[in-house]
C-alpha cells in the first residue's frame, strides 16, 4: 500500500500504474526511459499468415508464440515462414522484440546471430528496439525483462480493453535503471551463467523423455519403419488406384510409410479407438454458471513435449470467444484436432467441477479395456501421432475430425504389462520434470541476486 499526491496522477487513476513509478524510486541507480536508449524508432513486424517451414534453410517467422516465457526462441520444431518475405523485417544481432498484444503482451526476446544458424524475420505483434550499445548492453536491457520488476510495469502498463496491448509509445517510456557498464557486464554474466545451467537441464530433461518411445515400443514389442530420408520422397510416389481406399483421395494419406507404419502396428493385437473410448460433447452456451469470468484452457496452453497444461486462463465472461465452448471435467482427456502430431494432448487433473475448453477439442471421457493413463501415454506417442498426421487434412493447419480420430489403432497388451508401461513413463515424466524445476530454481535465484543489485542490498 501507497499514498499519491493528487499532483503525482497523470493520465490513469488506476493503482497498478503507479506500482512501478513508485518501486523506481527504490532503485540505487538512476533510470532513463527506454526511447532515450534507441538509435531509430521502434518497427511493427510483418502482417502475414505463417505456413509451415520445412527445412532449417527457409527464413523462420517468429511470432510471440515461438518465444517461451523465459525469453528464449523455441526449436522444438523448424517453425513457421510465410508467402512473401520483406527485407525490412529482418532481424539483426541485438535486436529486441517486445510482445504487443494477447494473454502474453510484455513478453521479451533478444535477437542473437550467434545462436540463431539461419535468418529470421518477425510478426506484426511484436515491436523491435534496437538499442544504442555505447549507452546500454543490450542483453542487460533484456535480462532486466526477466526481473519482477519489470513484470510490474508490464501489469501496470497493459490496456485491458479487449486483447491486451502496450504499444511502441508506452513502451518507450519504460524506465530502466542504468548501472555502469561494468556493473551490467557483471548483472548479463550471472543471467548467461544461470541461463547455461538451466538450458543444461533442460536438455537432460528432454534426453529422458526422448527415451519414452523407445521405452514403449519395447514393451509392446513394436519395430517402426524408418522415415524417409529426405523431403521430396514424402511429396512424390505411386500407389495403385486398387489401394485407394476409406473414402480417402489425398496423396499424403497414402505415402509408403505410411503403409508400413500400419503393417508394423497392426502385427499386435489392436483395437479402433472408438471402441475403446466414448467421446463427451458437452457444451456451455457462454451465459450459465459462472459470474464474471471463467477458467478457459486453449490449445496452445498445452506443453507438446511434457502433456501438461501450463496455461489456464481467466476470461471475462463478457468477452468469451466463440469456440470457447466445450465443458470439460477433471479426468477428461483433451486431444487437439488441429495439427495433432505436435502432440497437444492432456489429461486434466482438476478438483474443479469443471473448466472450458476450446472447440479445437476432442474430449475423451470414459475408457473400456485400458486405462487412462495408458491411453494417455499412447495418444502422445509416435504410434497415434504418426496416425494422426496421415489421417488429418488441410493446408497450412491440417486437422483431423472426430471420425478419423476414432479409427486410430491402439495397441491392447495385458493389463499388467499396461499398468508397467504408465508406471515406467511416469517415473520418466517425474524425473524430467524435476529437472526443469531445478533449471527454473536456478534462474530465478539469479533473478533474486539480480534485483538485490539494482535495489542496492548487494
Amino acid at each position: 500500500m501507497f499514498l499519491l499526491n493528487r499532483g503525482e496522477l497523470e493520465y490513469r487513476i488506476d493503482p497498478e500504474f503507479y506500482v512501478y513509478k513508485k518501486t523506481v524510486e527504490s532503485f540505487r541507480y538512476s533510470v532513463k526511459p527506454l526511447k532515450s536508449l534507441l538509435n531509430v524508432s521502434p518497427q511493427y513486424g510483418a502482417n502475414e499468415m505463417g505456413v509451415d517451414r520445412i527445412d532449417l534453410e527457409t527464413p523462420r517467422y517468429i511470432r510471440i508464440t515461438d518465444i517461451d516465457e523465459f525469453g528464449q526462441l523455441i526449436e522444438e520444431d523448424f517453425g513457421k515462414t510465410a508467402e512473401t518475405i520483406e527485407a525490412k523485417y529482418f532481424l539483426n544481432d541485438n535486436d529486441l522484440l517486445f510482445a504487443r498484444s494477447g494473454n502474453t503482451v510484455g513478453k521479451a526476446y533478444l535477437h542473437k546471430s550467434s545462436k540463431v544458424s539461419y535468418p529470421c524475420f518477425f510478426a506484426g505483434y511484436m515491436i523491435r528496439f534496437v538499442l544504442n550499445e555505447s549507452e546500454v548492453l543490450p542483453e542487460f536491457v533484456f535480462y532486466f525483462t526477466q526481473t519482477r520488476f519489470y513484470q510490474s510495469w508490464v501489469k501496470g502498463n497493459k490496456r485491458t480493453a479487449g486483447q491486451p496491448n502496450i504499444n511502441a509509445e508506452e513502451y518507450k517510456s519504460l524506465l530502466i535503471p542504468i548501472p555502469p557498464i561494468e556493473i551490467q557486464q557483471q548483472i548479463v554474466e550471472k543471467f548467461d551463467k544461470a541461463y547455461a545451467e538451466k538450458k543444461a537441464k533442460e536438455a537432460e530433461a528432454r534426453e529422458k523423455l526422448a527415451s519414452v518411445d523407445a521405452l514403449v515400443l519395447d514393451a509392446l514389442g513394436i519395430t517402426l519403419p524408418e522415415q524417409e530420408e529426405n523431403t521430396l520422397e514424402k511429396r512424390i510416389f505411386f500407389t495403385k488406384s486398387s489401394d485407394i481406399s476409406s473414402g480417402r483421395f489425398d496423396s499424403p494419406f497414402y505415402r509408403p510409410y505410411f503403409k508400413k507404419f500400419n503393417q508394423a502396428i497392426l502385427k499386435s493385437l489392436c483395437q479402433p479407438l472408438k471402441n475403446i473410448a466414448k467421446f463427451a460433447n458437452e457444451v456451455w452456451n457462454q451465459e450459465d454458471f459462472f459470474d464474471s469470468t471463467f477458467p478457459y484452457i486453449e490449445i496452445s496452453g498445452i506443453n507438446t513435449r511434457t502433456g501438461e497444461i501450463f496455461e489456464v486462463s481467466q476470461i471475462e465472461k463478457a468477452e468469451a470467444p466463440s469456440r470457447a465452448r466445450l465443458i470439460v471435467r477433471e479426468g477428461d482427456i483433451l486431444v487437439s484436432t488441429t495439427r495433432p502430431n505436435r502432440g497437444a494432448i492432456t489429461l486434466l487433473k482438476s478438483k474443479h467441477d469443471f473448466h472450458i475448453a476450446s472447440t479445437g477439442f476432442a474430449v475423451i471421457r470414459d475408457v473400456r479395456e485400458v486405462s487412462k493413463e495408458y491411453l494417455l501415454l499412447l495418444l502422445r506417442h509416435q504410434i497415434c501421432l504418426s496416425q494422426m498426421e496421415q489421417r488429418s487434412s488441410g493446408g497450412n493447419y491440417p486437422a483431423i475430425t472426430l471420425d478419423e480420430l476414432q479409427k486410430l489403432q491402439i495397441p491392447i497388451p495385458p493389463t499388467e504389462v499396461q499398468a508397467e508401461i504408465a508406471e515406467r513413463v511416469e517415473a520418466i515424466y517425474a524425473e524430467a520434470k524435476l529437472l526443469r524445476e531445478q533449471g527454473a530454481a536456478i534462474l530465478k535465484s539469479a533473478k533474486a541476486e539480480v534485483e538485490a543489485m539494482i535495489l542496492g542490498k548487494s
